[in-house]
């Protein structure tokens, strides 16, 4: 299953609804389309133990990326920039150019939304994540922050787009 093509799509709420049963709490928290879009990895489903998500084909998530478009906060409140709350892809699949697709198409849907940037963090151990936002052309920072507190170091990264 591994080679078959993967599709990426923007969810619209009806695709989200059959979505979320398959997802985890973090993955279901953050797809939406109020505040911004999302997009799913979608691949042909061989298990029939999976509901199909899309109508038009028996597909299965093997991805996903939410996105929230917001304004920056004071003094800079009238840039807009598009936050990349989570993107995950099925660990099989990973290192496939999954991500990196769903990025590309993410930054176009920003730019289209009036967003300046697109803007994400990583934990600083996730060597191959690091590697691909910098393969990407973003701009890595890093950064020390408190996560349910536990002093975590990440690298924010951040692409004009």
């Amino acid at each position: 299953m591994s080679n078959t093509p993967v599709t990426i799509v923007e969810a619209d709420p009806e695709m989200i609804a059959r979505v979320l049963p398959l997802l985890n709490g973090t993955q279901a928290k953050y797809a939406q389309t109020a505040a911004g879009f999302t997009l799913f990895a979608l691949q042909p489903n061989a298990s029939p133990s999976v509901p199909p998500v899309n109508v038009d084909t028996s597909a299965k998530p093997v991805g996903l990326l939410a996105v929230e478009i917001r304004n920056l906060p004071e003094p800079l409140a009238d840039i807009t920039e598009a936050f990349i709350n989570i993107i995950e892809v099925d660990e099989p699949l990973r290192r496939r150019a999954i991500a990196s697709r769903m990025i590309g198409i993410a930054a176009a849907r920003a730019r289209e939304r009036g967003a300046s940037q697109l803007r994400a963090w990583t934990s600083h151990d996730k060597t191959a994540a690091l590697a691909m936002w910098h393969r990407l052309g973003f701009c890595l920072c890093p950064a020390t922050e408190r996560f349910n507190g536990e002093e975590v170091r990440v690298f924010y990264v951040v692409l004009r787009v």
